[in-house]
């Protein structure tokens, strides 16, 4: 027959084993005998702490790869700051003439604008 017992801690004890009848009186001599106990949780918990570190791994591995390659500021290397690849592999919206021939201001991949004017009244 089973007897239940709790481990809340590995190692070795040592356990007094005696047989009585339902009146409490002793059947035979007692035996004493060494035991080796190992506790469960510590194999479950161990799995249970490799399983949350492993998904974590695969998330961050997931989020880096979705993300892409960005530089120190943050940005896509090969693309302009709407995010639209140019297919050249860098952003010189700034040195290209726009479609009136004037150069972009310098920054903004837009044309100058020409000086503001006041109308008086």
């Amino acid at each position: 027959m089973p007897v239940p017992m709790v481990a809340v801690a590995n190692g070795r004890t040592r356990v007094d084993v005696s047989v009585t009848s339902p009146d409490g009186v002793v059947i035979g001599v007692g035996e004493t005998f060494d035991l080796r106990v190992r506790a469960e949780w510590e194999t479950v918990g161990t799995g249970i702490v490799a399983a949350a570190l492993g998904l974590l791994l695969v998330v961050g591995l997931v989020r880096t790869v979705r993300r892409g390659r960005r530089d120190a500021g943050g940005h896509v290397p090969g693309t302009h700051e709407g995010g639209e690849d140019d297919g050249d592999g860098g952003s010189d919206a700034a040195s290209e003439p726009d479609d009136t021939g004037e150069p972009a201001t310098p920054g903004t991949g837009s044309p100058a604008a020409p000086p503001a004017t006041r109308a008086s009244t």
